[in-house]
């Protein structure tokens, strides 16, 4: 049985190599947009974040990472600072801080009511959670992928192409 040291070590070994390997998931060509990724206050299980953040750039998306912890004001501040915002994305490990991603989306929702949230982690176990928590998709993970195009293929309907010359810009709403 590891001791919590061996787990800590294992944790930061783990971190840095999904941190170095980062860059590798970088794809060339047009962006597909924004995507923000957070965790809830409370939530301090980062490398799911990371990895799902380097699994959306394969993708062909940009990505703000806010990281774990992430207080309700600086998400809302995040999703307004981003034109091209296609979707917020908030993982949820445990159960406990169930209520904190709920209060993290209801933020979200009364600020920016068109933006789409994601629910996903191991707290949420089906699209019902997701749902009563105030999301407007669920991830139960290898689908987060299909589920931001979608996404970015119908923000891009609505907003039709960019002028010629301009980059893809648009409010956050």
């Amino acid at each position: 049985r590891a001791s919590a040291v061996d787990e800590r070590i294992a944790v930061a070994t783990a971190t840095r190599l999904v941190a170095r390997l980062g860059g590798q998931f970088v794809r060339r060509g047009r962006r597909r947009g924004t995507i923000v990724l957070a965790g809830p206050c409370g939530e301090h299980h980062g490398l799911p974040l990371a990895l799902v953040a380097n699994l959306v750039r394969h993708a062909g998306f940009s990505v703000i990472e806010l990281g774990t912890d992430t207080p309700p004001a600086d998400l809302i501040e995040a999703v307004g600072r981003t034109g091209d915002l296609v979707a917020v994305g908030i993982g949820v490990t445990t159960t406990a801080r169930l209520q904190a991603a709920i209060d993290l989306i209801a933020a979200v929702r009364a600020a920016h009511p068109a933006v789409p949230v994601l629910l996903g982690g191991q707290a949420v176990r089906n699209t019902e959670i997701a749902a009563l928590a105030g999301a407007t998709h669920w991830s139960a993970g290898p689908d987060l992928v299909g589920t931001l195009a979608e996404l970015a293929t119908a923000r891009a309907r609505r907003l039709g192409p960019p002028a010629r010359g301009q980059a893809e810009v648009a409010p956050a709403a």
